[in-house]
């Protein structure tokens, strides 16, 4: 009798400190940010109190509030599981080294959408598993902690939209700019060809007036050098002299017939 009682003692005393173990395992989303701005990738944690070297759990999210990024952690996996339509994400961690350490934190990113107030949305873990170092398997109502997380997502734009819309401005501004120079110096330069082309006209014109202007009184200038000049003293003597000599033979001729 004293025997079998010593048995159920310790067969107590074991599922006491087993129960205590289990409740030992938690579970909970500490590390990842409470509030975060429109547009900014985040990170989500699951955080656990034991090292673990496999894991395991679906995490759901308000889809109109939040996009699934990712998972850049070393043996973690993760993508969208929605059957239902709905944000879902299952991930599984498998570190399967033997002389694992395992990890303590359980990381995947998700990106808030813009929104024009201020609105929060939850994250919910659901059946997790987790398989620590000492070769413990914890889940369902073993797993301790606080399992869902509010967020919330603040209006307006994070830095990364401020800086792609000022890119872009700048962008717009550096193409209005060439817009401006290429006009500008088309403009100038068909201005200075026009009026290059109005003056170059405009003197081989003039020249070629001025040409015909000069030949002509060149030509008229000549012709009047030919003629004698009505003023010439010389030119009337000469005349005079001439006349009176055809004058004096003719007399003279007339006088030798009348004798």
């Amino acid at each position: 009798m004293k025997r079998f009682l010593k048995i159920t003692l310790l067969v107590i005393v074991y599922l006491l400190a087993f129960s205590a173990g289990v409740e030992a395992y938690t579970a909970n989303f500490s590390g990842t940010p409470t509030t975060v701005k429109s547009g900014e990738t985040f990170t989500v944690k699951v955080t656990v109190d034991e090292a673990t070297t496999l894991a395991n759990s679906h995490i759901t999210y308000d889809k109109s509030l939040f996009e699934f990024v990712g998972a850049t952690q070393t043996n973690l996996s993760a993508s969208v599981y929605a059957p239902k339509g709905e944000g879902e994400v299952a991930w599984m961690y498998t570190d399967m080294n033997a002389n694992s350490k395992g990890v303590k934190t359980f990381e995947m990113k998700f990106k808030a959408k813009t929104v024009n107030e201020d609105k929060t949305g939850v994250f919910k873990m659901s059946d997790a598993t987790f398989i620590t170092v000492g070769q413990q398997t914890y889940e369902g109502t073993n797993v301790k902690g606080d399992k869902n997380i509010a967020v919330t997502v603040k209006a307006g734009s994070s830095s990364n939209s401020l800086s792609s819309r000022d890119e872009a401005s700048r962008n717009n501004t550096t193409a209005s700019g060439s817009t401006t120079n290429k006009t500008s110096g088309s403009t100038t330069n068909k201005t200075s060809t026009t009026t290059y082309n109005s003056s170059l006209s405009s003197t081989n014109k003039t020249s070629a007036s001025s040409s015909k202007n000069n030949t002509t009184k060149d030509t008229t200038t000549t012709e009047k050098s030919n003629l004698p000049k009505t003023g010439d003293k010389g030119y009337v003597a000469l005349i005079a002299g001439t006349v009176f000599i055809v004058l004096a033979v003719i007399y003279k001729r007339k006088a030798k017939n009348l004798f």
